[in-house]
């Protein structure tokens, strides 16, 4: 139950890491009809799927790791309970003791690859964008074309 509280408190601090300064952005007064053109010229899609992915991989490496640490509990207490005199005893017990590292290996490496995409995203929205302000990528679905321009105006 502790752990549970440990990994939501978790997550929510990763949502405020996450979410807010990705779309941190600095607001210049101007005109609403400025404003407005300006803000369709400009949005894209691409903060939103970094932080869905990122979020998507979170919730999923939590679900397998509390899976996974119900399996290795049950596995304990199983084990506590039976003992090995018998065959079938033994072989429920390997085969619990499998599954619970299966799905504890499986949580790991969920959670390595959720943890490099937050690492990418934050580094994106704070590194990249500064480093690279003027930086494009286009794509066009017609003739499976991705372009990706810098302004080179250090």
């Amino acid at each position: 139950m502790r752990m549970k509280k440990i990994i939501k408190y978790l997550i929510i601090i990763c949502l405020f890491l996450i979410v807010l300064p990705a779309f941190s952005q600095d607001y210049n007064f101007k005109p609403i009809k400025q404003q407005k053109q300006e803000v369709k010229q400009e949005s894209s899609i691409m903060p939103w799927v970094l932080v869905g992915a990122d979020l998507a991989l979170a919730g999923l490496g939590t679900y397998f790791t509390i899976n996974g640490l119900n399996a290795k509990t049950e596995y304990e207490n199983q084990l506590n309970l039976l003992d090995n005199t018998t065959m079938d005893n033994y072989n429920k017990l390997l085969d619990m003791k499998k599954d619970a590292e299966g799905k504890l290996n499986t949580a790991l490496g969920i959670d390595i690859a959720a943890g490099a995409l937050i690492a990418y995203t934050l580094v994106d929205a704070f590194l990249l964008h500064k480093i690279f302000p003027e930086a494009k990528m286009t794509y066009n679905p017609k003739n499976n074309e991705i372009k990706f321009m810098v302004n080179k105006g250090f």
